[in-house]
C-alpha cells in the first residue's frame, strides 16, 4: 500500500472507531509487529504508528484477543466479571419496576 511508506500517520483505534480494547493486559501477535499488549498495541495506534490501510486491518485481528468496546464503556456490576455493558442505549425492562437504560 503506498500509505504504509509514511512514518506519521493520523491517530486511530485498533478496535475500530470510537472503540477501545477491553482487556489491555492481554499479549496479542500481529503479523509484522512485535508480541506486544493489547493497551500497547492501542497507545501505538493512538500515537499515529499504523498506517490507515493497517488500522483498517487491526480490528477483526486484535478483537478475538484483546475485545473491542465502545468508548466510555464501563464494568457492568451485574454482568459478570470482566463483563462491560456494550449497548447502554438500551432499555431494560424488568416486572414491577421501571424501564432502565
Amino acid at each position: 500500500d503506498d500509505d504504509d511508506d509514511d512514518d506519521d500517520f493520523n491517530p486511530c483505534s485498533v478496535c475500530g472507531p470510537d472503540m477501545e480494547v477491553q482487556f489491555p493486559d492481554r499479549i496479542v501477535g500481529v503479523e509484522g509487529l512485535p508480541d506486544l499488549t493489547c493497551g500497547g498495541l492501542q497507545e501505538a495506534g493512538f500515537d499515529g504508528e499504523f498506517s490507515p490501510s493497517q488500522c483498517a486491518r487491526l480490528p477483526d485481528l486484535v478483537e478475538p484477543i484483546c475485545g473491542c468496546i465502545h468508548e466510555g464503556d464501563k464494568e457492568c456490576s451485574v454482568c459478570g466479571p470482566n463483563k462491560v455493558v456494550e449497548f447502554s442505549d438500551q432499555i431494560i425492562e424488568l416486572p414491577g419496576q421501571p424501564d432502565v437504560t
